[in-house]
């Protein structure tokens, strides 16, 4: 499922007003590659992803999906 928890509308409610000179990383809760897309959307530049990489059981295969490879 996509995350859309506050970690989500925080990044994007305050990305438009962040500088463009500014790198904005998204994090916490991002579990799938809709979920990222969403982010990339609303500015972010870069993602903490950690549980959703660390619990899968095929490591290579979650990056690849979450990196649209």
């Amino acid at each position: 499922m996509a995350g859309n928890g506050p970690s989500f509308r925080a990044t994007e409610t305050l990305a438009p007003h962040i500088p463009k000179n500014r790198i904005i990383v998204a994090e916490s809760g991002i579990n799938t590659r809709q979920d990222i897309e969403r982010l990339q959307k609303a500015g972010a530049d870069a993602f903490l992803v950690g549980t959703a990489i660390m619990s899968s059981k095929d490591i290579e295969k979650k990056v690849l999906e979450l990196t649209g490879k």
